[in-house]
């Protein structure tokens, strides 16, 4: 028998196998892990099931919880829209109508994703036969695309424009814009009141310190009315503060320096503002 050079080792394809294993079996867990995240996740969600009320054209209340839908946004209750042929009609009105036929005694399925300022569930809901709420309403032209929250919807909102549905057949507001809009005028008219009641004599004091403390201030931006959310930013970071947290009153906000007023919480958030830790 010829003499071998070198020792002769047999153990390395077994190592090979090994670390195969070794990385498809870690492979797996970690799929396995993602998985179980993925169904905890899910799991803590809130659900909420039953009959629902239509508020409006994007309110509904379920099981005597307040659910506002998420990523889109319907015409006020008393907002006006026009037809194609210039004439108005009451599109939110119209919307909430369309909506309570649509659902009509069906059960709904909503699930919470946030709480919003005024303490409403934001949800996606469903309904058996009809599917995504939103998308129905949003296709359908009885409401728009909420892209400041959430561009899901934006597709339907082009189709149901390309297609001339609903409130696309004529023009209408943005209902944002026409909110703020009555905000606007109900401050207007409750100070135009406060001014009818001004003791003669006193209205040129008034404008005096009216325009003491505007020169105070005139470096700070004057917030919309309701948007009462304010976005901090200090040595912690963009904290938020809402009505009612501990030091929201002694809360400063500074535009000039970067800090915001925010209408509700989400919208703070989504800028990249947090709940301050206590």
């Amino acid at each position: 028998m010829p003499a071998i050079d070198g020792p002769v080792s047999q153990a390395q394809p077994h190592s090979f196998d090994i670390r195969c294993i070794a990385k498809s079996c870690i492979g797996s867990i970690l799929t396995l892990v993602c998985l179980v995240g993925n169904v905890q996740a899910e799991a803590t969600q809130q659900i909420i099931e039953g009959s629902a009320r239509v508020v409006d054209g994007d309110t509904l209340e379920v099981s005597g919880e307040r659910i506002r839908l998420f990523g889109l946004d319907a015409p006020e209750k008393a907002q006006s829209c026009s037809d194609q042929d210039g004439r108005p009609y009451a599109c939110g009105m119209q919307s909430k109508e369309a909506l309570e036929k649509e659902i009509g005694g069906a059960p709904v399925r909503c699930r919470v994703k946030a709480k919003d300022l005024y303490g409403r569930s934001v949800s996606q809901c469903s309904v058996p036969g009809i599917g995504d709420v939103g998308h129905w309403l949003v296709q359908h032209g009885y409401a728009i695309a909420y892209r400041q929250y959430s561009k899901a919807y934006v597709p339907d909102e082009e189709a149901a424009h390309q297609a001339r549905q609903g409130i696309w057949k004529g023009n209408f507001e943005v209902p944002a814009e026409w909110r703020r809009e009555q905000r606007n005028g109900a401050v207007a008219a409750r100070n135009q009141a406060k001014e009818s009641f001004v003791i003669p004599g006193t209205k040129a004091l008034l404008g005096t310190i009216h325009d003491k403390v505007k020169a105070m201030r005139s470096h700070r931006e004057t917030h919309e009315a309701g948007c009462e959310v304010k976005g901090n930013i200090s040595v912690n970071g963009k904290i938020l503060f809402s009505p009612g947290d501990r030091g929201y009153e002694s809360v400063k906000i500074d535009t000039k320096a970067g800090e915001r007023w925010f209408c509700d919480v989400e919208q703070a958030e989504n800028a990249g503002w947090r709940r301050a830790k206590y």
